[in-house]
């Protein structure tokens, strides 16, 4: 995706509402961890898109450069 390690990015995740609940209570620390200026939840419509399963639960991850 022509990231590097240092490059502040925006997240957004489209997750069920269980785990949605948990990302969101680890928001600060996910964001800070990552370099994240912000997470948000739903559908996103650019950036780097991945699916994933999360102990059985479907997760799509999409980052852009912020």
């Amino acid at each position: 995706a022509d990231f590097v390690v240092t490059d502040h990015i925006h997240v957004t995740i489209g997750a069920s509402g269980g785990l949605e609940k948990i990302l969101t209570a680890a928001m600060t620390e996910i964001t800070s961890a990552v370099l994240a200026d912000s997470m948000t939840f739903g559908t996103a419509s650019d950036g780097y898109t991945k699916d994933w399963d999360i102990n059985g639960e479907n997760v799509t991850m999409s980052v852009k450069k912020a």
